[in-house]
């Protein structure tokens, strides 16, 4: 809790001064600020009233509401109608008062009083020391009633902040306190024994515990989140780095000078989060993660180069009819010749049709190129005579189809966030990570990944459970020579002249539960064997209470209340944390294989969890990236809600199939023809058997180039009937992928 701004500030020039008098009388004053010489009592006397929401204090701990002034550290007001302060005896005086939430004092003195005249009652007490003196003496001979409501977690609070702070009793005032948890909490006094914390004139006796000052600050970590997991980023293209082999950087481009004219590039280096299969920049590489150079720097040093990797679509030459005025050009595939291996040739393919639209004849034209004199174009060599050859020729000869190169680019899915997170637990002690917003995220167990010096967790979202059902962590600290004081019960009589008596029988609200434990989802109630103590009795369950459950069944947090009976009364509640159940699905898709048709694909995916399917509400499904061209793809589903754990499965997408045109027979061989199909596919299976099932006596011949449309198979037996059947296949990353088979045709060898 803060006090008002104007103390606030005077607190802040008073805390220069040396501060060695830990007891004082009357309110703080005579301080100078300034040309000033008015003395200035640090002081003050507050009368609350809650705002329109009920509430005393901010998210800060400012007081809200209406406040009325009693004493402003130079003079006393009368403008609370049965409260009055005297400064001459450093006295606040109640009378009848009833409808005050909350009195609050600052550095009044370890003599201040409130003298009780008839029946009053106000909400809370709090007085606080600051190192001048903060002590309160109830005197009087009315009744005062504190916190009758329980709106507050204590009756009275001593803030002592390093003074000898004490509650004093007088003979004869009555006073009742009334409490969420501890009637009176005095913290951070050097007092070292009860009997200097507390005063009963007369002669009573209270549940008073002392323990060690702590000084807590709260724990936190430095976490990494995913944001944004469906949206694919761009990171540059790879890089290796000669001085840093295993590093992992990327190069991008861009523009810079006052008409955009100039290349600039920019070297990232990127660390790989595994958990979450994304990279996140190296903030501590170079200018905050970046390098720039100059195009031309770029291009003469040596530590950075591009990665390239190899395609399966020819490469391409671009030549132009009159580099001079020509904007515009020509694209060839691009060809090497073996015998001439500087040289710069390309192709373009022909068909020879009958009249009939029967193919007669493909094959290529082949032309070599030079650059123009004096430019970076390609013009046709005038002194190269262009070749004509058939694809038959064409796979004979030393032309070969040179395939593009591509930089390899950095690509992933979602933005790593980094952010602080405050660790919070919940009754079982289980931590958790909460950000600025009070998102729940789980972190414990997770990886720690290092990010430029740094450690990181990999935080995930954890929506079964609840910021209300857990308390911040606080990393604590034994002060020396100070101490805490409490008195513990929620309710508290003090009779005054009617003499000794002993306090009230601690309600069930205080006993502690143990013996609470974990659990894992099972699909029914889930109990736990708890062990109920207030004080130092062991309570029996069905004789002085009884235990109810909230929230037991679904992986989450759940509640369990403890009831008193008999006699016991109130309630306690603790909550506990239940476990999704582990396991390994069972996970099916509509489909194992698709047929390329140059559009996305996938399957529909079925989760099962033994025979029982699983809604489409306790799983997420991620497809890897693509799922269009011809490949392997894999389908990763994990759980959520009440099961945890993942399976991964995968599919195809095949090429697409051809047909056969025609197969006719030769001597002892025969020739078939097919459509020629490009696109996705490296080659074609021709299989002939003369078994008409292909189940024996059956080969299959291989033709590599795509760009084949007919095929010769010798040294076959004459006069011989086959049946012959073709397909496509695709080589990716080592393996091949082939579509179905065309329908047959039979031929007829001769002799």
């Amino acid at each position: 809790m803060k006090k008002l701004l104007t103390i606030v500030l005077i607190i802040i020039m008073v805390a220069s001064l040396p501060m060695t008098v830990f007891a004082a009388n009357g309110p703080m004053g005579g301080i100078k600020i300034g040309e000033d010489e008015k003395p200035i009592y640090l002081a003050f006397i507050n009368l609350t009233e809650p705002n329109d929401k009920g509430e005393y204090y901010d998210e800060s701990g400012d007081l809200v509401g209406r406040s009325v002034c009693i004493f402003d550290g130079e003079k006393s007001y009368d403008n609370a109608a049965g409260a009055k302060y005297d400064i001459t005896t450093n006295t606040l005086t109640l009378d009848n008062l009833k409808t005050v939430p909350l009195i609050v004092t600052n550095v009044m003195g370890d003599d201040f009083k409130i003298n009780v005249v008839g029946d009053c009652s106000v909400g809370q007490i709090v007085v606080w020391g600051d190192h001048y003196g903060g002590s309160l003496n109830i005197e009087g001979n009315g009744t005062l009633a504190v916190n009758e409501n329980k709106t507050f977690d204590n009756a009275i609070v001593l803030q002592a902040e390093n003074t000898n702070s004490a509650l004093n009793f007088g003979a004869n005032v009555k006073v009742n306190l009334y409490a969420k948890r501890d009637v009176v909490l005095i913290t951070g006094t050097p007092n070292d024994s009860p009997s200097k914390a507390f005063t009963f004139g007369n002669g009573q006796t209270a549940n008073i515990y002392k323990e060690p000052y702590v000084s807590t600050s709260y724990e936190r970590i430095n976490g990494l989140k995913l944001n944004n997991a469906e949206h694919e980023y761009y990171g540059g293209q790879k890089a290796v780095c000669s001085s840093d082999p295993d590093g992992i950087y990327t190069v991008t481009t861009g523009y810079k000078g006052d008409n955009f004219d100039k290349t600039v590039y920019w070297i990232n280096r990127y660390h790989y989060v595994a958990p979450f299969d994304a990279y996140i920049n190296d903030y501590g590489f170079g200018d905050f993660g970046s390098i720039e150079m100059t195009e031309e720097e770029f291009n003469n040093q040596t530590e950075y180069s591009i990665l390239f990797s190899q395609t399966d679509e020819p490469d391409q030459v671009n030549y132009y009819e009159n580099p001079e005025t020509d904007d515009w050009y020509y694209s060839v595939n691009k060809l090497s010749k073996a015998s001439d291996p500087d040289g710069v040739y390309g192709y373009s393919t022909y068909t020879t049709e009958d009249s009939d639209g029967n193919i007669l004849e493909e094959g290529v034209y082949i032309n070599r190129f030079v650059l123009a004199e004096g430019t970076d174009k390609y013009i046709i060599d005038e002194s190269f005579e262009k070749v004509k050859i058939t694809n038959e020729e064409f796979e004979k000869s030393d032309y070969s189809i040179v395939y593009a190169k591509r930089a390899e680019e950095l690509k992933w899915y979602g933005d790593l966030l980094r952010n602080t997170y405050f660790i919070y637990k919940d009754s079982n002690s289980n931590k958790y990570a909460v950000d600025y917003d009070n998102t729940v995220y789980d972190y414990v167990g997770k990886d720690v990944v290092n990010v430029g010096g740094e450690d990181f967790y990999c935080v995930e979202e954890n929506s079964t459970v609840s910021i209300g059902s857990l308390e911040r962590s606080t990393l604590s600290e034994t002060v020396e020579g100070l101490y805490n004081y409490k008195i513990q019960d929620s309710e508290f009589f003090y009779k005054g002249n009617e003499g000794p008596s002993d306090i009230l029988v601690t309600p069930i609200d205080k006993a502690v539960i143990s013996g609470i434990v974990k659990k894992t989802y099972t699909g029914k109630p889930i109990t736990q064997n708890v062990s109920v103590k207030l004080i130092y009795k062991t309570l029996k369950k069905g004789t002085d209470y009884t235990v109810s459950y909230k929230n037991n069944i679904n992986a989450g947090t759940a509640t369990i209340t403890v009831t008193g009976i008999g006699n016991y009364s109130g309630t306690v509640s603790k909550t506990f944390r239940i476990d999704a159940k582990k396991i390994t699905p069972k996970v099916a898709l509509s489909k194992t294989s698709f047929n390329y048709n140059a559009k996305v694909q996938k399957p529909t995916v079925t989760v099962k969890y033994g025979t029982k399917k699983l809604s489409s509400s306790a799983y997420s499904v991620k497809f890897t990236t693509g799922c269009k061209n011809v490949g392997a793809y894999t389908v990763k589903v994990t759980l959520k809600g009440n099961y945890s754990g993942s399976k991964s499965v995968s599919y195809t997408i095949n090429p697409k199939n051809t047909t056969l045109s025609k197969v006719t027979g030769g001597k002892k061989q025969f020739k078939a023809s097919w459509k020629k199909y490009t696109t996705q596919t490296t080659g074609y299976q021709i299989q002939y058997s003369t078994d008409k099932s292909f189940k024996k006596s059956t080969k299959t011949a291989t033709v590599k180039k795509n760009n084949t449309t007919s095929s010769t198979v010798k040294n076959l037996s004459a006069n011989k009937k086959y049946y012959v059947r073709i397909r496509t296949y695709k080589t990716v990353s080592g393996k091949n992928y082939y579509s179905s088979w065309s329908g047959s045709k039979t031929v007829i060898t001769k002799k």
